[in-house]
Protein backbone atom coordinates (compact mmCIF):
# COMPACT_ATOMS: atom_id res chain seq x y z
CA UNK A 1 0.00 0.00 0.00
CA UNK A 2 1.52 3.10 -1.02
CA UNK A 3 1.79 6.51 0.93
CA UNK A 4 -1.39 8.36 0.53
CA UNK A 5 -3.67 5.55 -0.19
CA UNK A 6 -2.35 4.07 3.65
CA UNK A 7 -2.96 7.82 5.14
CA UNK A 8 -6.40 7.82 3.49
CA UNK A 9 -7.30 4.83 4.71
CA UNK A 10 -5.60 5.86 8.73
CA UNK A 11 -7.85 9.36 8.14
CA UNK A 12 -10.67 6.92 7.03
CA UNK A 13 -10.77 4.58 10.37
CA UNK A 14 -9.80 7.73 12.57
CA UNK A 15 -13.13 9.31 11.32
CA UNK A 16 -15.28 6.34 11.83
CA UNK A 17 -14.04 6.03 15.49
CA UNK A 18 -15.02 9.89 16.09
CA UNK A 19 -18.13 10.08 14.08
CA UNK A 20 -20.48 11.00 16.57
CA UNK A 21 -18.18 13.85 17.40
CA UNK A 22 -17.51 14.77 13.67
CA UNK A 23 -20.81 14.60 12.17
CA UNK A 24 -23.39 14.50 14.72
CA UNK A 25 -21.89 17.16 17.48
CA UNK A 26 -22.19 19.90 14.35
CA UNK A 27 -25.71 19.49 13.26
CA UNK A 28 -27.36 19.57 16.45
CA UNK A 29 -25.29 22.16 17.15
CA UNK A 30 -26.49 23.71 14.38
CA UNK A 31 -30.25 23.02 14.63
CA UNK A 32 -30.34 24.32 18.47
CA UNK A 33 -28.81 27.90 17.06
CA UNK A 34 -30.99 27.74 14.20
CA UNK A 35 -33.97 26.89 16.37
CA UNK A 36 -33.09 29.79 19.14
CA UNK A 37 -32.07 32.00 17.01
CA UNK A 38 -34.90 31.90 14.36
CA UNK A 39 -37.63 31.85 16.94
CA UNK A 40 -36.37 34.26 19.34
CA UNK A 41 -35.33 36.83 16.39
CA UNK A 42 -37.70 35.90 13.64
CA UNK A 43 -40.08 38.69 14.34
CA UNK A 44 -37.86 41.02 15.18
CA UNK A 45 -34.79 40.83 12.42
CA UNK A 46 -35.49 41.12 8.79
CA UNK A 47 -32.31 41.44 7.03
CA UNK A 48 -33.50 41.91 3.62
CA UNK A 49 -36.89 42.39 2.09
CA UNK A 50 -38.64 39.26 1.54
CA UNK A 51 -35.78 37.30 3.01
CA UNK A 52 -37.01 35.27 6.59
CA UNK A 53 -34.40 35.82 8.76
CA UNK A 54 -33.92 31.46 9.48
CA UNK A 55 -33.26 31.48 5.66
CA UNK A 56 -30.39 34.25 6.07
CA UNK A 57 -29.08 32.44 9.06
CA UNK A 58 -29.15 28.78 7.29
CA UNK A 59 -26.05 29.35 5.04
CA UNK A 60 -23.88 31.07 7.67
CA UNK A 61 -25.06 28.11 9.97
CA UNK A 62 -23.90 25.61 7.70
CA UNK A 63 -20.53 27.48 7.16
CA UNK A 64 -19.59 28.41 10.55
CA UNK A 65 -20.08 24.31 11.25
CA UNK A 66 -17.86 23.38 8.78
CA UNK A 67 -15.15 25.80 9.24
CA UNK A 68 -15.04 24.96 12.98
CA UNK A 69 -15.13 20.97 12.25
CA UNK A 70 -12.54 21.10 9.85
CA UNK A 71 -10.32 23.39 12.27
CA UNK A 72 -10.91 20.61 15.25
CA UNK A 73 -10.28 18.14 13.60
CA UNK A 74 -6.94 18.70 12.18
CA UNK A 75 -5.99 20.08 15.55
CA UNK A 76 -7.62 16.67 17.05
CA UNK A 77 -5.53 14.62 14.36
CA UNK A 78 -2.11 17.02 15.31
CA UNK A 79 -2.66 16.64 18.36
CA UNK A 80 -2.93 12.82 18.69
CA UNK A 81 -0.47 12.39 16.16
CA UNK A 82 2.04 13.97 18.97
CA UNK A 83 0.93 11.68 21.66
CA UNK A 84 1.24 8.95 19.56
CA UNK A 85 4.97 9.69 18.61
CA UNK A 86 4.32 9.89 15.13
CA UNK A 87 5.99 12.38 12.67
CA UNK A 88 8.55 13.17 15.76
CA UNK A 89 6.00 15.52 17.22
CA UNK A 90 5.75 13.29 20.08
CA UNK A 91 9.26 14.49 21.90
CA UNK A 92 7.63 18.02 22.75
CA UNK A 93 5.15 16.59 24.77
CA UNK A 94 6.82 14.26 27.06
CA UNK A 95 7.28 15.63 30.63
CA UNK A 96 10.40 16.93 31.36
CA UNK A 97 11.94 16.49 35.39
CA UNK A 98 12.40 19.34 36.93
CA UNK A 99 15.23 20.40 39.18
CA UNK A 100 12.69 20.87 42.10
CA UNK A 101 11.40 17.09 41.37
CA UNK A 102 14.91 15.68 41.48
CA UNK A 103 15.90 17.24 44.37
CA UNK A 104 13.18 15.93 46.12
CA UNK A 105 14.23 12.77 44.84
CA UNK A 106 17.46 13.19 45.81
CA UNK A 107 17.05 13.42 49.17
CA UNK A 108 14.46 11.04 49.96
CA UNK A 109 17.10 8.66 48.26
CA UNK A 110 19.77 9.92 50.75
CA UNK A 111 17.88 9.55 53.31
CA UNK A 112 17.19 6.04 52.66
CA UNK A 113 20.45 4.97 52.05
CA UNK A 114 21.48 6.34 56.07
CA UNK A 115 18.44 4.18 56.75
CA UNK A 116 19.50 1.17 55.59
CA UNK A 117 22.84 1.81 57.09
CA UNK A 118 21.53 2.54 60.13
CA UNK A 119 19.97 -1.00 60.10
CA UNK A 120 22.99 -2.70 58.48
CA UNK A 121 25.31 -1.26 61.27
CA UNK A 122 22.47 -2.56 64.17
CA UNK A 123 22.88 -5.72 62.80
CA UNK A 124 26.57 -5.66 62.68
CA UNK A 125 26.69 -4.72 66.28
CA UNK A 126 23.89 -7.49 67.44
Amino acid sequence: MGGFPALFHKELLRFWKVVVQTVVAPVVTALLYLLIFSHVLEDHVQPFPGVAYSGFLVPGLVMMSMLQNACANSAARRIQSRLQGEGGGGVYLKKKKTKKKNKKTHKKKKKKRKKKKKKENTRKKN
